[in-house]
């Protein structure tokens, strides 16, 4: 019986790591739905977008996958595949599941520099949004900061 269970176990196991998918996976996958918008902005446009700060300047990319046009049952597909999302190598660094709603954040860090950072959300408005560079944790802190005090000032 112990044999069994354990063989169902690795066979279990082994589907779902088979279907886990990465960001370019769930990427790749939606972005061709006819109501999906993609934005993707290129290194040398971000560096014409932000020549004056540091933060900016070392971000190589940025991709958007907006869902929000899209019918229930592709909101229901993108849900599902964030749900078997490869996060191995990512840190999490928010997880908020409301009602059925989900927003999470993970990033890929090296030494206190993120490479990628990623944001998902599923619900009524469903998100993928992947941004590669070298960001300091700490230049991130400050800018996020900055911009804090700078909001709760306008308020």
């Amino acid at each position: 019986m112990k044999k069994l269970l354990f063989i169902f176990a690795l066979v279990v196991g082994g589907y779902y790591v088979s279907n886990a998918q990465t960001p370019a996976d769930i990427y790749n996958t939606f972005a061709s739905d006819t109501k999906v918008t993609t934005i993707s902005v290129s290194d040398f446009a971000i560096k014409l977008a932000g020549e004056n700060d540091d933060l900016v300047k070392n971000i190589e990319s940025i991709q958007v996958l907006s869902l929000s046009n899209c019918d229930v049952d592709v909101k229901d597909r993108f849900a599902k595949a964030v749900n078997s999302l490869k996060t191995e190598g990512f840190e999490t660094l928010v997880k908020v599941n409301h009602d059925d709603k989900t927003v999470k954040v993970f990033a890929k860090v090296n030494n206190d520099i993120i490479n990628e950072l990623l944001v998902v959300t599923t619900g009524k408005y469903p998100v993928l949004i992947v941004l590669k560079g070298s960001i300091s944790k700490s230049e991130l802190m400050s800018k996020s900061n900055t911009l804090s005090k700078n909001f709760s000032l306008n308020m």
